[in-house]
This record gives structure tokens, C-alpha cells and sequence, in this order.
């Protein structure tokens, strides 16, 4: 899971632990849970960011919507 969120993150020393294991949980989601919508998990996701702390929604919804637009990397 970080091999394929380091394709979508510079600087991981710079992100929060919290917003990183969050990320994570999104990538497992994305790639491994194929019931829920992937609409479903990047929403979810800006709504803890939110709750969390405000604005890092953005960074999560970025990080999110660009891994469904470009796909991840294969292995």
C-alpha cells in the first residue's frame, strides 16, 4: 500500500501520521474492496480529513481523485 501511495505523494515526511494511515485505508479501499463505490471511499475520506483538521480535505481529495483518474501503478 505505501509502494502504490508513494506514486502519488512527494513528501511523505510532510503529511500527519493521521492523514497518511488515512490515505492508506483509502488506497486498501480503492484497490481491494470492490462493493463500495469508489465515489463512496474518496467521500468518506474528505469527511474524516475534515472533521480532522481543517483543509486537509483537499490534499486528500486531490490524492484520491488523481489515483482513480490515473490508476494505479502495477506491481
Amino acid at each position: 500500500l505505501e509502494w502504490y501511495l508513494s506514486h502519488f505523494i512527494e513528501d511523505r515526511d510532510k503529511l500527519d501520521s493521521w492523514l497518511y494511515v488515512l490515505l492508506l485505508m483509502s488506497v486498501y479501499q480503492l484497490q481491494y474492496l470492490d462493493k463500495l463505490p469508489d465515489h463512496a471511499v474518496v467521500s468518506e475520506a474528505v469527511e474524516i480529513a475534515k472533521l480532522r483538521k481543517k483543509g486537509s480535505e483537499k490534499l486528500v481529495n486531490a490524492v484520491l481523485r488523481r489515483i482513480l483518474r490515473e490508476g494505479l501503478p502495477d506491481i
